[in-house]
């Protein structure tokens, strides 16, 4: 630290170390010259002294009496650091002790006692909120503003603007859409800080404190919004135009821009699109839709050369093999009845006739003729001879298994992750699992994943991403996206319209025919706590 502002070290306590130090040093720069070349003509011993000048003095610049004024302007700082010393910096020390470097000045600034102590842990306190609330609320960096302020939280849990520190975490927790983690926030609100206007704004959604116009403003776009996301695109479009005539162009955000911007490409309308694309990328530099903007905005440009070149693709098929025999009339037996097995339930559903394979004589040769490809079924007929029977029977048809009515959990088994989306038009769906699959081409370029769409019901639509060999790798790759899914992968989508989950394909059977969400999370809850 001496060195950093251009002093010498101390001395040592033998006194004549110093003196010993310098002759060596003096000796090892001049006295190693075995060429018979002048000092400065030796590259090796000219970067030996220059690292060993900046390794005694630090850097510094080339100027004459480097050593006084260095040491003048350490003392304008030291004396203006301590006029402004904060509470925490320890309060003990005085203009003279913060110019002076020492030991005794170094070791006085250590929070010691239980008064230094206090003050020490308050400034701490102070700036880690200020931090993780400017993290939240200016920097839009939901991962980094949960971490400092659940580290926050936990050290310091008397804080006495706790209530605003929960609030906080609620508006990620929702954002990122843990929708566990921000109940709990919530239920702890409510029966801790009951009384507080931030329980308030989470219970009911309105700030009992703030302007009316804004809150009147704020629920305005955000129902617009929730038409955009819906598909209620005419709709949407006339709301937002009365909401902007009324309450002006400041209350635009990018998700709005945004998938104003995906409608009118689905409506061809590319002039238009091109306009509030280039308004996204304009006003919200640097932000994650504005990468996004780009982007689509460099696909819309060669729309018509992509969309040329998918029309003229030509999908090559395998040649047949020429070695099949195929008979122009050949005979054909009496129909059989077989179950037809659904292949989403794997439970027989129907029988149906189908016609058995093809007789084909044996050729000359007495080798067996190979199965030709026009046959109606090559599906294997199941024996009923040993099926057990009831009265009135048919033997034909082997009873139906029934689906199980319960979840069952088993870690070890392969899982999908699932992005359940709830009321969010088929458009967003489609850009949604594109969205994903870039993330994961990018994040996990040395592994194959997909993304598939599956409509559960009129409200929910699941995006399923794949493979993962157990529930643990399933989850791991959840808490790894979860917290990046809002600021990178789908920062046009509100919280509340996307929760994940993961599953297995047995539970995902009865997923599909219970087509409920929130009993599968409940159970799923019980088996990973905390986790979704």
């Amino acid at each position: 630290m001496r060195r950093a502002q251009g002093l010498k070290d101390e001395p040592s306590v033998g006194g004549s170390t110093g003196r010993v130090r310098d002759q060596e040093a003096a000796n090892s720069l001049f006295n190693d010259n075995q060429k018979g070349e002048w000092y400065f003509y030796n590259t090796n011993l000219r970067q030996k002294g220059q690292a060993d000048f900046r390794t005694r003095w630090g850097t510094r610049p080339n100027t004459d009496n480097w050593r006084r004024s260095a040491a003048q302007a350490n003392a304008k700082v030291g004396n203006n650091v301590a006029g402004n010393n904060p509470a925490g910096a320890g309060a003990a020390a005085t203009p003279d002790a913060a110019a002076e470097l020492s030991f005794e000045s170094l070791y006085d600034g250590i929070p010691l006692t239980e008064e230094k102590l206090k003050l020490s842990n308050d400034s701490v306190m102070n700036a880690m909120f200020t931090l993780g609330i400017t993290f939240v609320q200016e920097l839009d960096d939901c991962k980094t503003g949960i971490d400092t302020l659940v580290a926050l939280q936990q050290r310091f849990p008397e804080h006495p603007q706790m209530d605003q520190i929960l609030f906080n975490l609620y508006y990620c927790y929702q954002k990122n859409g843990e929708n566990t983690r921000a109940a709990a926030v919530k239920k702890m609100m409510n029966d801790t800080y009951s009384h507080s206007n931030y329980t308030a704004i989470v219970t009911t959604g309105k700030d009992p404190q703030g302007k009316s116009r804004q809150d009147e403003a704020t629920r305005t776009y955000e129902g617009i919004y929730d038409m955009f996301i819906e598909g209620r695109f005419e709709e949407a479009l006339q709301a937002k135009k009365n909401a902007d005539s009324v309450y002006g162009s400041n209350y635009w955000t990018p998700q709005l821009l945004y998938i104003e911007a995906v409608y009118h490409i689905k409506q061809r309308e590319d002039n238009t699109a091109k306009q509030v694309l280039t308004n996204i990328i304009n006003q919200f530099t640097g932000q994650p839709l504005a990468d996004k903007a780009i982007t689509m905005l460099d696909v819309l440009e060669r729309r018509a050369e992509i969309e040329e070149e998918l029309r003229n693709l030509v999908i090559v098929m395998p040649e047949e093999d020429s070695s099949r025999v195929v008979y122009d009339n050949p005979p054909v037996a009496a129909p059989v009845t077989q179950p037809i097995v659904d292949t989403v339930s794997r439970v027989p559903v129907d029988t149906i006739a189908v016609a058995p394979e093809k007789t084909i004589e044996e050729p000359k040769l007495g080798k067996p003729a190979p199965i030709v490809k026009d046959q109606p079924s090559t599906r294997q007929l199941r024996d009923t001879a040993n099926l057990r029977t009831e009265p009135g029977q048919d033997v034909r048809r082997p009873a139906a298994a029934p689906m199980e009515a319960t979840y069952h959990f088993e870690s070890t088994v392969p899982h999908y992750v699932v992005v359940v989306l709830n009321k969010v038009d088929v458009i967003f769906v489609r850009e949604a699992r594109n969205a994903f699959e870039r993330f994961n081409k990018n994040e996990y370029y040395n592994k194959t994943m997909g993304a598939e769409l599956l409509d559960l019901d009129a409200d929910n639509r699941l995006v399923m991403i794949s493979p993962f060999n157990t529930a643990d790798e399933a989850v791991a790759y959840v808490e790894r996206t979860r917290p990046r899914t809002a600021s990178e992968i789908l920062p046009w989508l509100k919280g509340g319209k996307y929760t994940f989950t993961i599953i297995s394909e047995r539970n995902l059977e009865l997923l599909k025919a219970k087509k409920d969400v929130e009993t599968y999370q409940k159970f799923l809850e019980q088996h990973v706590p905390g986790k979704f």
